[in-house]
């Protein structure tokens, strides 16, 4: 049985423009084989370092904010925020956490607005229905 997390890796793209406070372009669309609904992932890359010997041990991907695609043109689409602000509060009976916005001033970044940069990686995957393959974020 399928669940909400599996995801198929669709395509690598980077963000090509902030259109408003909810929403990013990406230069990936159509000819790329994005659909509406498809799931975006910007992440955050840390290469790891052994302490002693400074050798890499390998890099470490975290993601900052997912959004969604809620339009395809044939070179590019546009995604929606889907993360919400974090908070401890959601058990507050009629609380609605409100989504984080975007900016791409890195003097507006708080806990409720995460800076995204013109040309940052971006990862598209699909919600599968099947459970053959493991989350590529």
């Amino acid at each position: 049985m399928a669940t909400s997390n599996e995801l198929k890796f669709v395509a690598e793209a980077k963000v090509a423009a902030v259109v408003s406070d909810y929403k990013i372009a990406i230069n990936a669309g159509a000819n790329k084989s994005i659909e509406v609904d498809d799931i975006v992932a910007l992440r955050r890359e840390v290469e790891v370092h052994d302490p002693d010997t400074n050798e890499s041990l390998g890099k470490v991907y975290f993601t900052r904010l997912r959004l969604r695609i809620d339009q395809v043109k044939e070179k590019m689409a546009i995604a929606v925020v889907t993360d919400r602000e974090a908070g401890d509060d959601s058990w507050v009976p009629g609380k609605v956490r409100r989504f984080k916005m975007v900016t791409t001033d890195p003097f507006e970044e708080d806990s409720r607005t995460v800076l995204v940069v013109i040309g940052e990686a971006a990862t598209v995957a699909r919600p599968q229905s099947s459970s053959s393959s493991e989350p590529p974020f």
